[in-house]
């Protein structure tokens, strides 16, 4: 991992206790993997490690094993965290002209990819109906 998430694996024996000591630490948030808020989106991919640390928005995280490796500005924070949020703009005969469209997540940009394409999608986190208002009526 990297500034703001780490993810981590401690021996079986000392699962428990990492994970108290990581829970108990001002500035973090500290998952079990199955733990994961589902808005997360990766609590059951198998790359993901048993011990999910999360630094809180304003705070940093670095082990100083790895040098001083803080970077002011970085990505990762909770996905519900407005500050995170990016800009969508979209041009095009599929897009309806002067719109806003509320906030969404990045997963349901590939449903509206192969939604304009008409590709078949592949199964994905993404739910087209989350943006399909920003679309022309077909």
């Amino acid at each position: 991992g990297g500034n703001p998430v780490y993810l981590i694996s401690p021996e079986e024996d000392y699962l428990e206790e990492a994970y108290g000591l990581l829970k108990s630490t001002p500035g973090l948030r500290v998952w079990k993997k199955n733990d994961l808020p589902a808005h997360y989106h990766y609590g059951t991919n198998p790359r993901i490690e048993n011990l999910v640390i999360e630094a809180n928005r304003g705070w940093g995280l670095s082990f100083s094993a790895r040098g001083n490796g803080y970077s002011a500005g970085t990505h990762g924070y909770d996905p519900e965290n407005k500050d995170m949020h990016g800009i969508f703009y979209a041009i095009g005969p599929a897009f309806k002209k002067g719109f806003a469209h509320e906030s969404f997540e990045n997963v349901n940009l590939y449903s509206l990819i192969t939604e304009i394409l008409s590709l078949n999608p592949a199964p994905s986190d993404g739910n087209l109906d989350q943006v399909r208002s920003m679309l022309m009526e077909q």
